[in-house]
């Protein structure tokens, strides 16, 4: 995890020669969960301010401003020594050599180098230093040096011990083994230096003075070498007076920095030879191998496990912990001292010590060159000569007010308001306002007017009575244009109105109305009001603001605010509150700022000798997918994404030196709401839809960055797609007109089908209904007939029978003419046309349609069988079909049994009625 060391240490460092100063620093600790790479690290460097490359054990490290990547192209990748030649960052260590070098999709892609020397010969690569001079390259090893142009290398020193290679501006310097120190020139070494000291010590940093060139060697010495004369410098010794083993270094605003080997980094004033050291307090580990200084203000160290920052000069810097000096109340800058109030006593600065005093400081208030501090036992007042007390306890608010002829102060303290009169140059108290409650705040809009705030309860309006000795009026308000009065409101005052501060809005008092007024202009000028903590007042027209997120600073003037600066929370490591900041300014333009871990402080100097440094951030690269991401090239501030990418990441890089690292952002097209402020750089989406969207960022210092951001529409949107989804669209349309119009044809076809159809079946069951009458009177008359022939043939065969009996009875003496003449009488009485009528082929020939239907149903019955149905059907009774068959009534009956279970019917079921149906 990133540690923050945000310390007031005062630094013993030289902005000018004779001159010192006490400066505070930070100190930004990243650990192996920062960064995700090797513990051990190495040489450290830094590309244009921009990023930071820092040699690991795993890898390449590069920091960003804002996050960590650890850069290696697999395999076993150990980075000893690192250096940036202008788009390439060269690297060397264990078994590798190369340069990484940034694609156009902002993609770092390595480039070996491994190969070119084996046709040297050397196969045994251990680089432990690189110098670079005039675009050449200058590679370090134990037993080799060599030269690389760009393009191919040129060996120097070939399985040759050397103790190291040092760039001194326009300088090579070659320590060799033997002691002597060469300068390189055309790839040729000249001798610089035989003096002894190079003999049995070995040089960790060189660099350019004044006076020639210092050296600063292992075992901690330090030396200058003029035109050929050494002198010792000094000799660096740690807290136990040892002399510290040097191991890397370099120039800060004409003061060596140099790295340690188990004490941290020392600042050396060269001219005093004075030193400061960070040591165990600070950094994470004290063992540092790598040492870039960026400016003045900024120095980045590679230590053994970890890597640092040291910002000196902080705008914005973590104070003290409640635990160092307890709790914060309040601060003042009086008599060239400051002076702290905590729960823990009066704390004084610079010398840091807490007063010995008797009482607990809670508020101070500097009026007229006078110091009045409230206690919580009594209202102590301290001018140049004297000093005074006033009896009354826990003064915890001052509130200036004067007319033309009297200068007062409402102050608030356990027993409620009071006054305060300035006479003859001495603060007294005239009296206490009787009739008032307790307050958490109050407010002096007049002399006579004071408001007063119970948090989350009420507002009080109080008339003073011209004496000021009384309340004559109280107004109580517990809503503000229909809100209830949360713990969240402010009041300050512009041309001599008060104005509320809520997170509702800006309100004021209409006396006439009684009641609030939204003042709308104001609001809008409070962009952040939501969020609101609480609000402080101080000289100068300021208004200091505490959000959720950030501290505001605006400027008041004729009912009107400027936004002046804003800090965001997560910015340097500002620590959060739990319901409201405590906030004080003093005149030496410190800003103390009281939370829940301790005291912040925001040094407004250093924000005005640092404002020309605060760059924007800008967008590095954007990539898509994972394992691996796909990167995608940014074009004049656009970017393309196709419509299927998801794990969307945009990475977002600050100036290493910036005073912001941290971002908010949102993304126009899909969200109008700024993000919460955060100090990694990755913006990921899961996934955008189509369209376009313009990606706005802001760090904490304002600066804003964009990008067009267009999603590309999948295939089945293209252009060409949509002028097939017409053409197809229109001959749909075509096709389905058509259809519909063939199917309206068809159906009115059919229904003229239907209605011929329908006609022509009613005129069918007209004339079957005819037909039907017709058959039916014929079948009645044929049946009538019928019976008619059945009963004359009857009395015929009756008679015949009776002629015969009587003729066989009687013999001879019946007469034989008559009997013949009786005979024939009685056959001359059957026609031809009943015989006709009598015989079954009538009646198969008038049921014939019958016939073929049975013959369907049934057609295992015999032709007898279909010709007796006939008779059946026809509705005859038996005599009459025994008359036509010419048998017995009794077989009649046989025949009609035989058939109905030859047809498998029931007994219940009538023959006659089933062969109806048929």
């Amino acid at each position: 995890m990133k540690k923050h060391f945000i310390i007031i240490v005062y630094i013993i460092l030289f902005l000018s020669p004779g001159i010192t100063a006490q400066i505070p620093f930070q100190i930004d600790n990243f650990s192996i969960s920062d960064y995700h790479g090797g513990i051990q690290n190495w040489g450290i460097t830094v590309n244009n301010g921009k990023n930071v490359f820092c040699g690991n054990s795993e890898g390449l490290l590069r920091y960003n401003g804002n996050d960590w990547q650890m850069m290696s192209p697999g395999g076993s990748f150990t980075v000893h020594a690192v250096a940036c030649v202008g788009d390439r960052i060269y690297a060397a260590g264990k078994n590798n050599i190369g340069y990484f070098k940034k694609n156009d999709v902002g993609e770092y892609i390595y480039n070996s180098l491994r190969d070119s020397l084996k046709t040297m010969g050397i196969t045994s690569i251990d680089f432990w230093n690189i110098a670079v001079k005039d675009n050449k390259i200058y590679f370090h090893s134990y037993s080799d040096v060599v030269m690389y142009d760009g393009s191919k290398f040129i060996p120097i020193y070939i399985t040759h011990f050397t103790k190291g290679v040092f760039l001194v501006e326009d300088k090579v310097l070659l320590h060799d083994n033997d002691g002597i120190l060469y300068e390189l020139e055309d790839n040729r070494k000249r001798k610089f230096s035989d003096n002894h000291i190079f003999t049995d010590r070995d040089i960790r940093f060189v660099t350019k003075s004044d006076d020639g060139y210092l050296f600063c060697f292992s075992d901690g010495s330090i030396y200058n070498l003029n035109k050929g004369v050494v002198a010792e410098v000094l000799t660096l010794r740690n807290a136990k007076n040892n002399p510290v083993v040097i191991d890397c270094g370099d120039m800060i605003n004409g003061h060596l920095a140099l790295g340690t080997i188990g004490d941290g980094v020392f600042i050396v004033n060269i001219k005093t030879k004075e030193s400061f050291n960070f040591g165990n307090n600070y950094l994470q580990d004290q063992n540092v191998h790598g040492i870039c200084c960026v400016d003045y203000n900024h120095i980045w160290l590679s230590l053994d496990c970890g890597v640092a920052v040291v910002r000196i000069n902080p705008e914005v810097f973590r104070w003290k912990t409640i635990a160092e000096i307890g709790t914060f109340f309040d601060a003042t800058h009086f008599n060239g001292q400051t002076y702290i109030a905590t729960n823990r006593g009066l704390v004084k600065f610079p010398d840091g010590d807490f007063i010995s005093v008797d009482y607990y400081p809670l508020k101070f208030e500097i009026l007229h060159n006078q110091l009045l501090c409230g206690s919580t036992s009594y209202l102590h007042i301290t001018g140049e000569k004297s000093s005074d007390v006033i009896p009354c306890n826990g003064v915890e608010q001052f509130c200036y007010i004067t007319d033309k002829q009297h200068i007062y102060s409402y102050i608030r303290s356990y027993q409620g308001i009071s006054l305060l009169n300035f006479e003859n140059n001495k603060w007294k108290l005239k009296n206490s306002l009787r009739g008032q409650n307790h307050f958490d705040h109050i407010h002096a809009e007049s002399l006579n007017i004071i408001w007063g705030i119970n948090y989350g309860e009420e507002i009080v309006r109080m008339c003073i009575n011209a004496n000021m000795e009384t309340i004559d009026k109280i107004e109580r308000f517990d809503h503000i244009d229909g809100n209830e009065i949360s713990a969240y409101i402010g009041i300050f005052q512009s041309n001599n109105q008060s104005l509320f501060v809520t997170r509702n809005g800006v309100y004021s008092y209409n006396v006439s109305l009684k009641k609030f007024h939204k003042e709308e202009q104001l609001t809008k000028e409070f962009p952040a009001l939501e969020t609101l903590q609480c609000i402080t007042t101080s000289s100068n027209h300021e208004l200091w603001i505490a959000t959720n997120e950030e501290i505001l600073l605006y400027n008041i003037h004729d009912m009107s605010v400027k936004l002046q600066k804003k800090w965001s929370i997560a910015e340097f490591g500002l620590m959060r509150y739990n319901y409201r900041a405590n906030i004080a300014t003093t005149e030496d333009s410190l800003v103390y700022i009281g939370t829940n871990q301790g005291t912040v402080v925001i040094d407004r100097r250093n924000q005005r000798h640092r404002a020309n440094k605060n760059t924007s951030p800008y967008i590095e690269s954007v990539s898509y997918g994972s394992s691996p991401a796909t990167f995608v090239a940014i074009k004049e501030g656009e970017i393309h994404i196709p419509y299927h990418a998801k794990h969307i990441t945009v990475s977002i890089a600050n100036d290493i030196a910036s005073n912001s690292n941290s971002i908010s952002y949102f993304l126009e097209g899909e969200s109008e709401k700024w993000s919460k402020w955060q100090n990694t750089g990755k913006i990921e989406y899961t996934q955008l839809a189509s369209g376009s969207y313009t990606l706005h960022v802001k760090s904490g210092n304002d600066k804003m960055a964009s990008m067009k951001i267009i999603v590309d529409s999948p295939w089945y949107f293209k252009w060409w797609m949509i002028l097939f989804y017409c053409l197809l669209f229109m001959l749909t349309i075509g096709i389905t007109v058509r259809y519909i119009s063939k199917r309206k044809l068809a159906h009115l076809k059919a229904q003229l089908d239907e209605q011929n159809r329908l006609h022509k079946e009613e005129l069918r069951i007209e004339e079957n209904k005819r037909l039907q009458e017709k058959v039916n009177t014929q079948q009645n008359e044929l049946h009538n007939r019928l019976r008619y022939l059945t009963q004359k043939k009857e009395l015929l065969d009756n008679l015949s029978k009776e002629v015969e009996r009587q003729y066989r009875e009687l013999g001879s003496r019946y007469p034989k003419d008559m009997y013949m003449t009786l005979m024939k009488l009685i056959q001359s009485g059957e026609s031809e046309e009943d015989k006709q009528l009598t015989s079954e082929n009538y009646f198969v020939e008038v049921h014939y349609e019958f016939m073929q239907r049975l013959h369907i149903m049934k057609p295992e019955l015999s032709p007898q069988e279909l010709k007796f149905c006939c008779l059946i059907r026809a509705n005859l009774s038996t005599k009459e079909i025994a008359s036509i068959l010419s048998i017995e009534t009794r077989s009649v009956e046989l025949r009609r049994y035989r058939l109905k279970k030859r047809l498998t019917l029931s007994k219940e079921t009538s023959l006659t009625e089933w062969l109806l149906s048929v």
